[in-house]
């Protein structure tokens, strides 16, 4: 081969290479993404925040007048402007002078009511005053002390409560889901069973009362009748006369060993059951009146005898050895009236004696006996479960604190033990709270204070003070001649009466307030909150570009109640402008500027990855076989603040000479090569 043509054909080659390079470089070229660069600036964030909204007045106000007045004449219509006083409707005089006769006639009538209700009231309030105040006094220092005491224990218990779970909670080793359902199904044990105590001694409270409360009542009334009841003296029962029944929920008063007597009238005497002598009680033409009920069962009555007197016809009337019963075997049962004889002199009025009320109270805490055995035996069982669950809890609660740490163990074990201490000082103080209760509404029950009170009489003078105020509003209302006229400078917006109908209990009509002028108000969004507030200077525009007020100040900023992501912001439009009319729409606008920031780059610079943080690209030049590449390289970045344009960048991250990438023409990622577009 000769030497032009080898030159040929290496020229060839050589042109071959150079086509396919430039080839490879062009379509390389086009694979590579195309990006816009741009370096931070120094620069302010602007928050700009708009709302739009209407104008309202400030205050809008009710016209109002009586109802069932019929409408004479109607001189507005909505929309009408009106100076204060102008005439706004009229009512028909003859209807409105029907309705102020009816009224007083009514009034009449209630005013009887209320001073019948009064006198009588008057003659109660005089005779309990005095006692009712005093009992209601100590029931509620009583109540109040005991609940505060009350409080403070569930107060310490739950503490004591929140301070174990939370020291488990740091300190336990993980357990299985069975053990935390054990532990947790004892601990709710043991709240039951505390709680069923804490009742049961509540009914044996209650009991207890009931009783007390029995043999108070009775022993009351054995000295209020001014005569010894003859079961605890001489046996002797007269029964049939004057009687008043007692409640049946009161118990029979028993006489201890007492031996069956014969029942008697008038006429007869009392056979001595017992093996003493007879002696003969007779009454002659006597009357028993106003025979009082003794609690439980004995029913005393005053006496009163025109000749009668108690006579002896035995040697001494002699006393029964162990009492004696009536008929019914029990004194109290049908509320008899007890006369008795002592030594056949005819004393029968005298008070009773120290003996005799021991006897009658022992009688009647006999009658309970059996209910009182029955209270305590359930407090105590109760008492037994609860100290049986509280022991099963403390047994599981030893075991698993066993695998624990001795100073977990000790820590846990005193925490266990202040819980138990609250749990026992709840418990007592509940049931003392109740016997507080139950032992001051002793007194209560006493003084005859009523569980409810009866407020009819006040209700009466109540009615009788709304007819005075009704009566003179339309009294008010002739004066007037049925005219009703505007209160204030103002617009009705709402009329709501018809001219030959009457009217209701609601508004006539409804006006706007001219005098109290008008406001802005419009909504803005949760995140815009964060840059405006009440006092911001802002610009109120109209839908007329003439329609502008510069530099007014926000009144409020308010969330709505429905929606939490809104927020309700009001101006007040100063009342010498006229620049907006009432009901026109507006734009609120304001600007908020940021302190001046040194790294700020485009928001669209800005990119999250799969982890949620935030960073950017910059370009970086790179030398390889085939001369110099763009890359983008990956920097993470702290946002300061930003808005819909800028974000503002923590420094230490890119510096002002870096160019970040803000936009491309393809995906571009760390490492991608890229081409800048040059601007």
């Amino acid at each position: 081969m000769d030497k032009k043509k080898l030159l040929k054909i290496t020229a060839v080659f050589f042109a071959c290479m150079l086509c396919f390079t430039v080839l490879s470089r062009a379509a390389d070229q086009m694979s590579v993404a195309v990006v816009s660069t741009s370096r931070p600036e120094n620069r302010m964030i602007t928050h700009e925040v708009r709302a739009s909204g209407k104008i309202v007045q400030n205050q809008e106000l009710a016209v109002t007048t009586e109802p069932n007045q019929r409408v004479k004449t109607l001189y507005v219509s909505e929309g009408d402007r009106v100076k204060k006083g102008d005439l706004l409707f009229e009512v028909d005089m003859t209807v409105l002078e029907e309705q102020i006769l009816n009224q007083q006639q009514e009034m009449e009538k209630q005013n009887l009511t209320v001073s019948d209700a009064k006198s009588q009231k008057d003659v109660n309030a005089q005779q309990k005053a005095s006692q009712q105040a005093q009992a209601a006094e100590q029931y509620s220092l009583s109540t109040h002390s005991a609940g505060v005491r009350l409080s403070r224990a569930e107060k310490a218990l739950s503490e004591a409560k929140k301070e174990l779970k939370k020291f488990r909670k740091k300190h336990q080793k993980d357990t299985s889901v069975q053990d935390s359902s054990v532990e947790a199904s004892l601990e709710k044990a043991c709240e039951e069973k505390a709680q069923a105590y804490i009742q049961a001694q509540q009914e044996l409270t209650e009991v207890q009362w009931k009783i007390e409360n029995a043999v108070n009542t009775a022993l009351q009334e054995a000295i209020n009748a001014g005569t010894t009841a003859s079961l605890v003296s001489n046996g002797a029962v007269l029964t049939g006369c004057a009687l008043q029944e007692m409640p049946e929920t009161e118990p029979e008063i028993i006489v201890e060993e007492g031996l069956e007597g014969e029942e008697s009238n008038a006429a007869d005497g009392m056979e001595d059951a017992g093996g003493g002598y007879t002696g003969d009680i007779i009454i002659d033409e006597s009357e028993v009146v106003g025979g009082g009920t003794a609690d439980n069962g004995i029913s005393g009555g005053d006496t009163q005898e025109e000749s009668g007197n108690i006579e002896d016809n035995g040697a001494d009337g002699g006393t029964a050895d162990n009492g004696t019963t009536g008929e019914n075997g029990s004194i109290g049962g049908s509320g008899n009236t007890i006369i008795e004889g002592t030594d056949g002199s005819g004393e029968g009025n005298r008070a009773p004696t120290q003996e005799e009320l021991d006897r009658i109270e022992q009688s009647v805490r006999s009658s309970y006996a059996s209910e009182l055995t029955a209270a305590q035996q359930k407090a105590d069982n109760a008492l037994l479960e609860k100290q049986e669950a509280e022991a099963a809890l403390a047994q599981y609660q030893k075991e698993r604190m066993d695998a624990e740490s001795a100073q977990n163990k000790d820590s846990e074990k005193q925490l266990i033990a202040n819980v138990k201490a609250a749990q026992q000082a709840y418990e007592d103080a509940a049931i003392a709270a109740n016997e507080a209760a139950v032992t001051s509404g002793r007194a209560v029950q006493q003084a005859g204070i009523p569980d409810a009170q009866n407020s009819s009489d006040r209700m009466n003078e109540i009615t009788y003070e709304q007819m005075e105020l009704q009566l003179a509003k339309l009294e008010k209302l002739k004066e007037e001649g049925g005219r009703i006229k505007a209160p204030s400078d103002g617009l009705i917006t709402k009329i709501q009466v018809i001219t030959g109908e009457k009217t209701t209990d609601t508004t006539a009509m409804l006006m706007t307030d001219l005098s109290k002028g008008y406001r802005f108000t419009g909504e803005i969004t949760k995140e815009q909150e964060e840059y405006i507030g009440t006092g911001d200077l802002v610009t109120l525009t109209g839908s007329s570009k003439k329609q502008v007020l510069e530099e007014l100040p926000v009144e409020s900023v308010t969330e709505d109640e429905e929606n939490k992501s809104i927020r309700h912001i009001t101006v007040q439009i100063p009342q010498e402008s006229d620049v907006f009319a009432l009901g026109a729409a507006a734009t609120l606008s304001f600007s908020k500027k940021s302190e001046a920031y040194p790294i700020c780059v485009p928001i669209s610079a800005l990119r999250l990855d799969e982890k949620n943080q935030t960073y950017v690209l910059v370009t970086e030049q790179y030398e390889s076989v085939l001369g110099t590449e763009t890359r983008a390289r990956r920097v993470g970045v702290t946002v300061l603040e930003k808005n819909e344009s800028y974000a503002a960048l923590s420094e230490g991250g890119i510096s002002s000479q870096q160019e970040v990438i803000i936009s491309s023409a393809k995906a571009v990622d760390d490492g991608s090569r890229v081409r800048v577009q040059k601007q």
